[in-house]
């Protein structure tokens, strides 16, 4: 996606299964969370929406601000479905768009 840079990543000493099975660890900087359609944050293995918030994510689009999908509290709607590990910590696409 271009409105954040990079949202997760693994890396080359990770375990198979994160590799495989996740999208990685989220990078520094940039928080995420899986929610439900009125926005409650959903428990480990539950498919939701996934925000995103931090430094990198884009401020807009150029003369589109009713496209800026982000709430009060900073968090970016990306359009995804995922779900977040046992671990609570990475996420792994559910679907592409909603």
């Amino acid at each position: 996606m271009t409105e954040n840079i990079l949202v997760s990543a693994t890396k080359p000493d990770d375990p198979e299964h994160k590799v495989y099975e996740t999208d990685g660890y989220p990078t520094v900087g940039l928080a995420l969370r899986v929610v439900d359609a009125e926005g409650e944050p959903l428990q480990a293995g539950s498919a939701g929406r996934l925000l995103t918030r931090g430094t990198s994510t884009f401020v807009g689009y150029l003369k589109r601000p009713e496209l800026y999908n982000v709430d009060a509290d900073g968090w970016f709607d990306t359009g995804d479905l995922a779900r977040l590990d046992a671990e609570d910590t990475s996420p792994s696409q559910a679907a592409r768009r909603m």
